[in-house]
């Protein structure tokens, strides 16, 4: 009987990961929610380490990242994009985070296109360099 529920945790612990990895991110761009899939696949696992390579490679304080892991279970594509989204655009870790999470029904694209990021093609080009950048 312990073996069972062992193995019904176990199967259980699994299926979240791979929901997590699997994640829709509607970014609007089908190479960009690829990368994004890559990203999180890669780096799910290693959460920390992510944030602290994205901390020192943006220059931003540790704590800031893990407040979005903590307060909107951000994996590491959602903290990649919102951090990518706000140093594109100007505007606050804070104000990214929320008009995501506030509209996350209509994924990222939302955000992309609110923030005028979808519509230029220098900024849309530069994220997802820089998104592939995080999978080599």
């Amino acid at each position: 009987m312990k073996r069972f529920f062992l193995l019904l945790l176990l199967f259980s612990l699994s299926f979240n990961l791979n929901a997590t990895e699997k994640k829709p991110f509607n970014s609007g761009n089908k190479a960009l929610d690829n990368s994004l899939l890559q990203i999180n696949t890669k780096y799910s696992r290693k959460l920390k380490q992510f944030s602290q390579r994205i901390s020192n490679e943006y220059m931003m304080p540790q704590y800031r990242l893990d407040n979005m892991v903590s307060n909107y279970q951000f994996g590491p594509a959602d903290i990649f994009l919102t951090v990518e989204i706000a140093d594109l655009s100007g505007q606050p870790l804070d104000i990214v985070s929320r008009a995501y999470m506030e509209n996350k029904q209509q994924g990222w694209q939302f955000v992309l296109k609110q923030l005028n990021i979808l519509s230029s093609p220098a900024q849309l080009k530069q994220l997802k360099q820089d998104a592939e950048h995080y999978i080599k």
